[in-house]
């Protein structure tokens, strides 16, 4: 009898260890589509900044220029809802619990229709730090703000950013527009 009992134990065993192998296969090929949920936030001061998230056709347009990935930012018929700050105000970047592996953000000087006012040479990649998962950099003046032979004193300019966000699967760029002191 002993034997008998040994017997259906370890068919039990069997059948636990079995399900638990299923249920594992069935959460790892239903439950992870393996791309990340991307969120981010954005904050300049202490504000959100209003940004979109940039489909293919519109990373595109960021090296030939035809359509401006800050358009969105100029629908409105008064730019001044364009949030302005400071030369020298940190920009923080969280994307809460799911990092890219690669990060980096370009800066261009912006017309009033969201179009870039110099070449692509003006375009500059700006340097931030990581902490705890959050990127953030301060706001420098651009240096395609002294090409204009024009002073006026306190200018504002608009300023485009785009973030590409990196991760194994995936790839986003985002886009969003501030006000700041030319110099």
């Amino acid at each position: 009898m002993t034997i008998k009992k040994e017997m259906i134990l370890i068919n039990r065993c069997k059948k636990i260890i079995l399900s638990m192998l299923l249920s594992s296969l069935l959460v790892a090929f239903t439950g992870c589509d393996g791309s990340p949920k991307s969120s981010v936030t954005i904050l300049g001061g202490k504000e959100n900044i209003k940004y979109a998230t940039l489909n293919s056709e519109q990373k595109a347009s960021l090296s030939d220029q035809k359509a401006s990935p800050f358009s969105f930012a100029f629908e409105k018929k008064n730019p001044s809802d364009i949030q302005y700050l400071k030369n020298g105000e940190e920009i923080l970047i969280d994307f809460g619990s799911n990092p890219p592996d690669t990060l980096s953000i370009s800066d261009g000087l912006l017309d009033a229709n969201g179009d870039y006012l110099y070449t692509s040479k003006e375009i500059t990649d700006v340097p931030y730090v990581t902490k705890k998962g959050v990127y953030s950099f301060n706001l420098d003046t651009h240096i395609a703000s002294a090409l204009s032979s024009y002073y006026e004193k306190d200018k504002k300019e608009f300023r485009g950013f785009i973030i590409n966000a990196i991760w194994e699967k995936q790839e986003k760029n985002y886009a969003f527009v501030i006000q700041s002191n030319a110099l």
